[in-house]
C-alpha cells in the first residue's frame, strides 16, 4: 500500500473516531441528569383520564355542539392530537374514545398528560388577512388556532404550529413569520399525502379560540386561560405556593442540566430538541449562583449535589491564579483567551452564598483573591472597572463591553464585604458607585446595578444611593407593564427596587425622595411583570406538544426566540420568583392580575 493511500485512510478513520466521539459526547449532553418522569406503573389508566375528562366538560365545557380537541402524550413525544366537530364536548369525546385507542394500539404508551380543548369564538378570515395579521405580533406571539375549512375537518391548535416553528420570526425582522414549507410538510404527515394546501391570500381559512383543561398524572384536573397572553396555561393565582413550585420545577431542571463533568447543558431549542453547544463562563457562574438561592428554598438534594458538581467544574476549569511581580496573588474566571470583569464578579457572589448556606468556610482564600482581581481591575483615580483584561499578561483589551458587568462586581464585593466585614471591599464599591453616579448609570436601568445599589444602602443609606436607585426604576415602570416578552432582568430590576423603596420608607429625613416615583404604579408593574413570566414556564400543557417534553419540563423559555431554553433564561427568572416571593409576596398573599 501506497503511502499516501495509507495515510488517507488513517485520516478518515481519525474522522469516523472523531465523529463516533461527537456523537457520543451528543447523547450524554442528552440526557444530562435524573428525568422528572414517574415511575410507569404509578400513572392512571386510560379509563382514568378519559373518566376525569367527562366529568369536567360536563361540569365547565357549554353542553352545545363544537369542535372537540383532545392531545395526549406520555412526555417522551410530541402529543397525539385528535378532534371531532358537531356535537357537545361529552358526548364529542364519547367519539374520540376509540381514535384515541386505535392510537394508542399502534403506538403503544402510558398516558401522562391529557388535554381538552373546545372551540370558541370562531372566525372566518383569508390567507392575505392571516399573512398580514401575524405581521402584526411579536414572533411566536400569535394566539389564534387554525382550521383549513369550515367543517374542521383539518385544525391545528396554536400551540403545535409554534411548537414546529411554523410561526418564527424571519431573519431579518422579530415580526411573527408564515413558514409555509414548514408548514405543508407538517399538514401532509398529520393528515396524509392526499390534503392539498391552497394558501393564496384570497382562500378562505378560519382561526378560532378554545377553553380547556389539562388532567396530569396525579388525577388531577386543571382548568386554562381562553384569552390573553396566559391562553392555554392553567388558572393558578400567583402566591407563595406557586412560587415555590416554580421554584423547585426550575431548580430541578437545572439540575438536570448538569453533565457529569460538572458543566451544564447550555441550552436546549425544544422544537426540534436540538443542543446549543456554545459555551459562557458568566452564565456558569450565574445559573450557580440563581441554583443556590433556589437550594434555601428547596433544600432539594439533588439540587445540592448538581450545585457541588457544577461548582467544582468551576473551581478547576475556569477559575485560574495569577501572580504580580510585586508578589501578590489575584484570581480570575477565565473564558476562552478573555478575562471578562461580570465572570469573576458572579463567582464571587456564588462563592459567598455557598459559604453562607454551607458554613463551610475553605473558600475564603480564593474569595480574596477574586476581590483582589476585581480591584485590580479599577481605576484607583476615577472608580471606574474596566471590563475584559487578556488572559495571558492581564493586559487591558477593552476597557468597556457591557454595563451589567459594573453591577455584577459591586453586588459581589458587597456581599462579600457583609460575609467577611473587610472594609477594603466596601471602599472599592463606593468609589465604583462614585463613577457610576457621575456618568448617570442610572440610566441603564441595569438589574444589576439594582441588587448592588439596594444592597449598599443596607450599610451606607445616603440620599444619593437612594436616588440612584429610585432613579434606576422610575423610567422603566411603563416598560416593566407593557413589555410582551419575557425579559425577565425586568422582574430582577422591579424586586431589588422594591427592597431598596421599602427600606427608604424607614428613614425620615430620605422621604422627600418619593416624588421621584409613582409607588402604586410601580406596585401594579412589578406584579403585573410576575404574574406574566409565570406565562413563560412550561407547564405540562405547553411543554406535551414538543418532542421530549418531560426534558423541557419545569424550564423557562423565550418565546420570542422559538421557545428558547437557555441556562441564563432559567437562571435570571429563577432569581427573580425568589426575591420577588421573600420580598414582595410576604406582605400581599397572592396577586391576581390577568396579564
Amino acid at each position: 500500500m501506497s503511502k499516501k493511500r495509507h495515510a488517507s485512510l488513517n485520516l478518515a478513520r481519525r474522522a469516523n473516531q472523531a465523529q463516533q466521539k461527537r456523537q457520543q459526547i451528543t447523547r450524554r449532553l442528552l440526557q444530562p441528569g435524573q428525568s422528572q418522569q414517574p415511575a410507569r406503573e404509578a400513572l392512571p389508566s386510560l379509563k382514568k383520564y378519559l373518566q376525569r375528562a367527562r366529568q369536567a366538560l360536563t361540569e365547565q365545557a357549554p353542553d352545545q355542539p363544537c369542535l372537540l380537541v383532545v392531545s395526549f402524550s406520555d412526555g417522551r413525544k410530541r402529543a397525539n392530537i385528535v378532534h371531532h366537530n358537531g356535537q357537545p364536548p361529552a358526548q364529542a369525546l364519547d367519539k374520540l374514545e376509540s381514535q384515541i385507542k386505535k392510537r394508542l394500539k399502534r403506538d403503544p404508551m402510558k398516558v401522562r398528560w391529557l388535554k381538552v380543548d373546545w372551540a370558541v369564538d370562531w372566525q372566518s378570515s383569508t390567507w392575505g388577512q392571516l399573512k398580514q395579521d401575524l405581521s402584526q405580533h411579536q414572533a411566536n406571539f400569535f394566539r389564534c388556532h387554525l382550521a383549513l375549512d369550515s367543517a374542521a375537518e383539518f385544525i391545528f391548535l396554536e400551540q403545535e404550529l409554534n411548537a414546529h416553528s411554523i410561526w418564527h420570526s424571519n431573519a431579518r425582522e422579530k415580526k411573527c413569520h408564515w413558514d409555509e414549507a414548514t408548514f405543508a410538510r407538517y399538514a401532509k404527515h398529520r393528515y396524509g399525502q392526499q390534503l392539498e394546501i391552497n394558501t393564496a391570500d384570497d382562500q378562505i381559512v378560519y382561526t378560532f379560540s378554545s377553553e380547556g383543561l389539562l388532567i396530569d398524572e396525579h388525577g388531577h384536573t386543571h382548568r386554562l386561560h381562553s384569552t390573553g397572553m396566559q391562553q392555554g396555561i392553567r388558572q393558578t393565582p400567583l402566591d407563595e405556593n406557586l412560587c415555590r413550585t416554580l421554584i423547585r420545577q426550575a431548580s430541578l431542571h437545572l439540575a438536570a442540566q448538569v453533565t457529569p463533568s460538572g458543566r451544564f447543558v447550555y441550552g436546549i431549542n425544544p422544537c426540534f430538541h436540538r443542543i446549543l453547544n456554545q459555551y459562557n463562563s458568566l452564565r456558569h457562574m450565574g445559573t450557580l449562583y440563581s441554583m443556590l438561592e433556589a437550594w434555601e428554598v428547596t433544600a432539594h438534594e439533588s439540587v445540592k449535589q448538581a450545585i457541588d458538581s457544577a461548582l467544582q467544574y468551576a473551581l478547576t476549569e475556569l477559575v485560574k491564579d495569577y501572580t504580580l511581580d510585586s508578589g501578590q496573588t489575584l484570581a480570575y474566571v477565565v473564558d476562552g483567551e478573555e478575562i471578562r470583569l461580570g465572570g469573576s464578579g458572579i463567582c464571587l457572589l456564588a462563592l459567598v452564598k455557598y459559604t453562607q448556606l454551607t458554613q463551610d468556610t475553605q473558600h475564603l482564600p480564593l474569595m480574596e483573591r477574586l476581590a483582589a482581581g476585581i480591584e485590580h481591575m479599577q481605576n484607583p483615580q476615577t472608580g471606574q472597572f474596566y471590563h475584559i483584561l487578556n488572559r495571558s499578561d492581564l493586559s487591558l483589551k477593552e476597557a468597556f463591553r457591557v454595563i451589567y458587568y459594573d453591577g455584577e462586581v459591586a453586588f459581589a464585593l458587597l456581599r462579600l464585604y457583609g460575609l467577611t466585614g473587610n472594609e477594603r471591599w466596601l471602599a472599592v464599591v463606593k468609589k465604583g458607585f462614585d463613577y457610576f453616579i457621575a456618568q448617570d448609570h442610572w440610566k441603564i436601568h441595569d438589574h444589576w446595578q439594582g441588587y448592588a445599589i439596594n444592597e449598599l444602602t443596607l450599610y451606607c443609606p445616603e440620599e444619593r444611593y437612594f436616588k440612584f436607585g429610585i432613579q434606576n426604576i422610575a423610567g422603566r415602570i411603563h416598560v416593566l407593564r407593557n413589555r410582551q416578552t419575557s425579559n425577565p432582568i425586568l422582574l430582577e430590576l422591579a424586586v431589588a427596587s422594591y427592597q431598596l423603596l421599602e427600606r427608604l420608607k424607614t428613614y425620615p429625613q430620605h422621604q422627600h425622595l418619593f416624588a421621584l416615583i409613582d409607588l402604586e404604579a410601580f406596585y401594579d408593574a412589578l406584579d403585573h411583570r410576575a404574574q406574566r413570566l409565570v406565562n413563560f414556564f412550561f407547564w405540562p400543557e405547553l411543554a406535551l406538544y414538543y418532542p421530549k417534553a418531560e426534558r423541557i419540563l419545569g424550564s423557562f423559555f423565550m418565546r420570542e426566540s422559538d421557545f428558547r431554553i437557555r441556562i441564563d433564561d432559567v437562571q435570571h427568572t429563577l432569581s427573580g420568583f425568589i426575591v420577588y416571593m421573600h420580598y414582595r409576596l410576604h406582605q400581599n398573599q397572592s396577586v391576581s392580575n390577568a396579564c
